[in-house]
């Protein structure tokens, strides 16, 4: 990770889905890697509704905020009955991993060894805010952990079929950087 990614990064607990694959796979959808998942397609589909949305609600709260906040608190409702049915249904080939995250890289520790340059792909369910994604990515350092742990320290470079998945990430992670100053401030005064 150079420093230009510590600036939006993140670091939580997630949980992972890593499927190796071969780069001819990468001309298909990232979804195809995994067996059907409907918790997590539901996820998917609730984020890319929300973020269609987010513009008309930002509009709506200027004419009628009372309404706006109507519907912020609904569309809580259904975040917390997505994450209850994620924690309900937990499929058995996800990990739950702490992981450092930016917009272009993950950093985890894994314990299986991947060669540098190897494809996977990569399904995560950040336990922060409901935020969920897949991409391919590409192992970029994969070393056995220090002082005797099991496990290997990965470093992957996230390769996104399309911008709009990455952007989504960005903002996630700016989000959850200003949540956590805004607890900091408030835990300081």
């Amino acid at each position: 990770m150079d420093d230009n990614d510590n600036f939006v990064c993140i670091e939580e607990t997630a949980r992972l889905q890593l499927v190796k694959i071969k780069h001819a796979r990468l001309a298909t959808d990232v979804s195809h890697c995994f067996p059907q998942d409907g918790a997590f397609w539901l996820l998917l589909q609730l984020q890319k509704l929300e973020q269609e949305s987010s513009t008309f609600l930002h509009a709506l709260a200027e004419r009628d905020p009372e309404l706006a906040n109507y519907l912020r608190h609904q569309s809580q409702k259904l975040d917390l009955l997505v994450s209850a049915l994620l924690e309900t249904e937990p499929a058995p080939d996800w990990s739950e991993l702490s992981i450092k995250l930016s917009e272009k890289f993950i950093h985890l520790t894994h314990a299986d060894a991947y060669k540098p340059d190897q494809w996977l792909a990569l399904r995560v369910i950040l336990s922060s805010g409901s935020f969920a994604f897949q991409c391919y990515a590409k192992i970029r350092r994969c070393e056995a952990q220090n002082s005797g742990k099991a496990g290997y320290q990965l470093s992957a470079e996230l390769v996104w079929q399309s911008e709009d998945q990455q952007d989504q990430l960005a903002k996630h992670i700016l989000r959850h950087q200003a949540r956590l100053r805004r607890e900091q401030t408030e835990a300081s005064h």
